[in-house]
């Protein structure tokens, strides 16, 4: 199984902080290429964000975000953990983004409790 699904697999069984030793392991690999390492990331993210480490997991979205402006699904889950953290202008202006890129997802409510993965 590639490393990404097995990650996968972690996080939709709850166990976060288990998949997170596996992510770093595999982020000081010599041998992924960028949209592995960006996948990675975004795992990352997701686990940081699972484990209520709000403001790493925004961090990592930040820097995604910086390289890659026209992925929905990172102001998505950027808006959902800036609603968490009440960052009220913060979402909006994620929310605001990620129509332009995705309307049909962000037109929809979502309760930033129910969890980001």
């Amino acid at each position: 199984m590639p490393v990404d699904l097995e990650i996968c697999s972690i996080l939709h069984r709850g166990r976060a902080e288990d998949a997170l030793p596996i992510i770093e392991e595999t982020l000081g690999a010599a041998d992924i290429n960028a949209d592995q390492r960006q996948r990675l990331l975004f795992l990352k993210a997701i686990a940081l964000a699972e484990t209520h480490e709000t403001k790493g997991a925004i961090q990592i979205l930040d820097q995604l975000i910086a390289s890659t402006p026209d992925q929905w699904e990172f102001y998505f889950h950027r808006w959902q953990l800036r609603l968490m953290a009440l960052d009220k202008q913060g979402a909006k202006e994620d929310r605001e983004t990620g129509m332009k890129l995705n309307p049909k997802q962000f037109s929809q409510d979502f309760s930033p409790t129910s969890g980001v993965f």
